[in-house]
């Protein structure tokens, strides 16, 4: 056995399919399969149950996979450090960001960390939350930008970047846009969008809890991945809950504050005992004067928000 067969296993059960998995390891279907048989031979164990369409772990697979996953990623990162030495502290990073933040925090990380590491090889992968907190605790991210709070993720470290009560965005012509801040009564009866997909079920979470914390029975209307959810934003049919003014001002919507509103936050995440030199430097930026200044802007950003002008709407707004 090999680290080479323990990424083919690795592979295979996340495809769940033995043609997929081959193309993502760029090789030939038979060769995996043969590699895969080869390595159950050698355990005297099934890894995987073959299915007409695809193929599903055996209870012993499950076991196996766990154990393969911490060793691939142990061996990557004893790979990373030795190189960072050989290299003079060059290597790679693999960094994630919840698609939240793609207008403030996460490309001004980036700035800031290319700024200070200019030799390190950087990959952003934008994703939902709990996707994101998958690949992190298996090793195919190194660190990620998330959103919290939440509860502790076994095999994952966390440091807070920005902390801020909830606000909602909102379509310009929404019955709320006339009203500065919004009190929890205002919300009772509004529809509240959310990914709904397992990808996305961290992040959903916190927005139940947040809207729970107000005394609101909240009503969760899934509308896809990603900016898909935008869509019944706009119309004006669901709100969005949200810290960052800096997402409803790109997205042409309005952003309001919301009275006596938790605190939610954006967090970094990586996996316990990690030790590559990239992602090191990234968890030191990311603490200190970055985060001060992130906080700072983020709050700058939301005073501006308040201040822009709703559509013209007919009406009154409903308790």
């Amino acid at each position: 056995m090999d680290l080479r067969q323990l990424r083919y296993v690795v592979a295979v059960a996340e495809e769940g399919n033995v043609t997929r998995a081959a193309e993502r390891l760029w090789m030939a279907q038979s060769g995996l399969s043969q590699q895969v048989l080869a390595l159950e031979r050698e355990l005297g164990i099934r890894l995987f149950e073959r299915l007409s369409r695809g193929v599903v772990l055996t209870e012993a697979g499950e076991v196996f996979l766990e154990r393969a996953r911490a060793t691939v990623a142990a061996a990557d990162d004893a790979l990373a450090a030795a190189r960072d030495v050989k290299d003079g502290f060059t290597g790679s990073l693999r960094l994630g960001a919840d698609w939240r933040t793609r207008y403030d925090l996460a490309p001004a990380l980036v700035d800031a960390l290319r700024s200070a590491r200019p030799q390190i090889d950087l990959t952003v992968v934008e994703a939902e939350t709990g996707t994101l907190l998958g690949d992190v605790r298996d090793g195919r991210l190194d660190a990620a930008v998330v959103r919290g709070p939440r509860p502790p993720v076994p095999g994952l470290e966390t440091a807070p970047l920005v902390r801020l009560p909830m606000g909602v965005a909102i379509a310009p012509g929404h019955r709320l846009a006339r009203v500065a801040r919004v009190s929890a009564l205002e919300l009772r009866h509004e529809s509240f969008a959310v990914s709904g997909g397992r990808g996305g079920r961290a992040g959903d979470e916190v927005v139940d809890a947040a809207l729970r914390a107000l005394g609101i029975e909240p009503r969760l209307v899934p509308g896809g991945p990603g900016f898909a959810m935008m869509a019944s934003v706009r119309s004006g049919d669901t709100v969005l809950t949200e810290i960052s003014a800096a997402l409803a001002l790109q997205e042409r919507l309005l952003w309001r504050p919301v009275h006596d509103a938790p605190v939610l936050q954006r967090e970094l995440v990586w996996r316990s005992g990690a030790t590559s030199a990239p992602l090191r430097a990234l968890v030191e930026l990311a603490g200190g004067a970055f985060r001060e200044a992130a906080q700072r802007d983020a709050v700058a950003v939301r005073a501006r928000a308040v201040g822009r002008p709703a559509a013209p709407i007919t009406g009154t707004v409903a308790a």
